[in-house]
């Protein structure tokens, strides 16, 4: 190719001319992609298990001054931008006054949702016609993502609407090597 003339089939969307090395290139990647997809559904064995969960209603909130008792509502209770700190807006609720309860239903606010990815990969090798040998490489939690626990219920407290841990593990691999006999 003469000088000057990728620059020509470039600017005439004629890019396989141009480039002819970098689509062969391209080609032999996909066709190299593919062979590797075929292999892995063949010769390797997987499964995996996605669970989803919509947030949890939260256990009742307690005004700890009045007794533990229920508080009243005055407003919705729901941060606009909810984090650990502040996951419920506490100035949405008041204490009852002495001797009365609180007007504040049960499960009004909820938990953070959750969502989990588990997966497995494994291979099986025939040592003999009765017995094979199994590998296993295990991830729980794959994409090792926190979930919160539920808020301090507590209002008229410091740690209240404050959240503190988290309700599942961090991702945990583990590997295994069975025999069958």
């Amino acid at each position: 190719m003469a000088p000057g003339e990728a620059e020509l089939r470039l600017r005439t969307y004629e890019p396989r001319a141009a480039l002819p090395f970098e689509y062969r290139a391209l080609e032999l990647l996909k066709v190299a992609q593919q062979a590797a997809r075929i292999y892995v559904k063949r010769v390797l064995m997987y499964h995996w298990l996605y669970s989803r969960r919509l947030g949890q209603p939260s256990p009742s909130l307690d005004a700890a001054g009045a007794g533990n008792q229920r508080p009243n509502r005055v407003g919705s209770g729901e941060a606009a931008n909810p984090t650990l700190d502040a996951w419920f807006d506490k100035s949405a609720f008041a204490e009852p006054t002495a001797f009365t309860y609180g007007n504040s239903g049960r499960n009004i606010l909820r938990a953070d949702h959750q969502w989990n990815v588990d997966a497995s990969l494994f291979k099986r090798f025939a040592l003999s016609s009765s017995s094979r040998l199994e590998f296993r490489a295990e991830a729980f939690n794959l994409l090792n993502t926190p979930y919160f626990s539920e808020p301090n219920t507590a209002i008229d407290t410091a740690a209240g609407g404050r959240v503190t841990s988290t309700s599942n593990n961090a991702r945990q691999l583990q590997f295994g090597l069975k025999y069958i006999f």
